[in-house]
């Protein structure tokens, strides 16, 4: 008896747990079919919408969430390699620099480094000095962070708010890996 109170008491608290929480692919029926074909891995049918001149750059705006998302969000999101490439090939895909910090934080080297091919600048900062290299250091894997510098991103950006740099993002985090890679790569202590 006390082991299916405990299993019932478990199911309501996650549900209360992710109930009022905004995924980033709650709203679908809002989507491109282009969006859609990627998200569900579909290869065969976003080649074919690519190559029928689909509008690779359509934003989706939820009506109950914030997320404004393109084909390329969906790909990084879905850390679809083949996606991002085809995408990125149409060379319509404008403001290139905008998806290096969800890039960076997705743990996919390869979509980075293809951004970066494609022109993307791993350097760019928000208005308040957040970059993709602080993205990594807090969120993406070592292999990220390590494409990264090895493009030039400069390890001693800071935001203006609170200076923070991405040295010191990954001692929040305490992953000593990207402690001394940021470090071997100039990151001021």
């Amino acid at each position: 008896m006390n082991n299916i109170f405990c299993i019932v008491f478990l199911v309501i608290l996650s549900s209360c747990n992710t109930r009022d929480k905004e995924r980033w692919d709650d709203e679908k029926q809002y989507w491109s079919p282009l969006m859609n074909a990627i998200y569900d891995n579909n290869t065969e049918e976003f080649i074919g919408l690519i190559n029928q001149n689909a509008d690779v750059n359509f934003i989706s705006k939820g009506e109950n969430t914030n997320w404004e998302l393109t084909a390329l969000d969906v790909s990084l999101f879905m850390n679809n390699d083949i996606a991002v490439e085809k995408l990125l090939a149409t060379g319509k895909v404008i403001n290139l620099n905008d998806y290096m910090i969800r890039a960076a934080s997705e743990n996919n080297a390869r979509s980075v480094q293809l951004l970066i091919d494609h022109g993307a600048d791993p350097n760019k900062t928000l208005e308040n000095g957040y970059n993709a290299l602080m993205s990594a250091s807090s969120f993406g894997s070592i292999e990220v962070l390590e494409c990264l510098l090895k493009n030039k991103a400069n390890p001693n950006l800071h935001r203006s708010i609170d200076e923070m740099t991405p040295l010191k993002c990954a001692k929040i985090n305490g992953d000593s890996g990207k402690i001394s890679l940021l470090i071997n790569y100039g990151a001021k202590k």
